[in-house]
């Protein structure tokens, strides 16, 4: 048990191990354990090994912000690194889509398809320059009145592709990191970037209490909570930046910014489009 404190006070996650680190937000005493297992201080003899490990934890300064020190240098850099790795994702979907002219071929076809159809009508804007994603997916239930030769608009605009354009038919090539995009929860991505941030701010704090208590965390336990830092603010810029993208490439494609739709629903509709 001594040698638990030990290590958890000193952050030393490589002696604890990532299965203890893991663990040890269990090994946190609850507020109605701690009088109870503080009664036996001197009489540890009475307690059973786990209350003794406990007991001895207590003797841990602010032992709660010690456990999140502990998590976020063992598993920080994974935090970052697969918010990094999501970022990624996003960015090469939305540089896909800006580059794509396939994408813009299909687009041009079908805003031209859908001003012939509504031509003579109150629905025919010469405001009208872009297709929003949400429409793509009418295509294929606008039905047309010879289903044998043209079952559907989106069978026209499909035909009228392979004659004038036949580029815009290469969507799976060009758009090839769009589905792994879309299956990314960007709210939640957004969620663990606060998280981890306040995880680290938190942390930070404890260094610093640490400092005016002269019990310094080790050099060693400072510079991962340094580099956990580091790590994390490229992960927000990354993450940030993925989405200003992905957002300009919405307004890009003609999605209006007044309908407020999220970058993951805008996504989502596309991918629903292209499978």
């Amino acid at each position: 048990p001594e040698q638990l404190r030990r290590l958890v006070q000193d952050v030393d996650t490589e002696a604890l191990g990532a299965e203890r680190v893991e663990l040890l937000p269990q090994l946190e005493p609850l507020s109605e354990e701690v009088d109870a297992l503080l009664a036996h201080r001197g009489n540890e003899s009475k307690l059973r090994g786990p209350e003794r490990a406990l007991l001895e934890l207590l003797g841990v300064p602010r032992l709660k912000e010690k456990v999140l020190l502990c998590q976020l240098r063992c598993a920080g850099p994974t935090r970052a690194e697969s918010l990094n790795e999501s970022a990624a994702l996003l960015a090469a979907a939305a540089g896909q889509l800006q580059a794509s002219q396939a994408l813009r071929g299909l687009l041009r076809l079908t805003l031209n398809a859908g001003n012939f159809c509504n031509y003579g009508t109150s629905r025919m804007s010469p405001r009208t320059r872009g297709i929003k994603v949400k429409s793509l997916q009418k295509l294929a239930l606008t039905k047309s009145n010879s289903p044998a030769e043209c079952p559907s608009l989106l069978a026209f605009v499909l035909s009228a592709a392979e004659r004038v354009a036949p580029h815009a038919l290469h969507l799976p090539q060009e758009l090839s990191a769009v589905g792994a995009a879309a299956a990314l929860d960007i709210a939640g991505l957004e969620q663990e970037m606060m998280d981890l941030q306040r995880d680290v701010r938190r942390a930070e704090r404890e260094a610093q209490q640490c400092l005016q208590d002269s019990l310094p965390l080790p050099a060693a336990a400072r510079k991962a909570l340094t580099d956990v830092r580091q790590l994390g603010d490229v992960a927000q810029q990354a993450l940030q930046g993925a989405l200003a993208s992905l957002r300009s490439t919405m307004a890009l494609l003609g999605e209006d910014e007044k309908s407020q739709q999220q970058p993951g629903e805008w996504l989502q509709e596309l991918n629903n489009f292209l499978g």
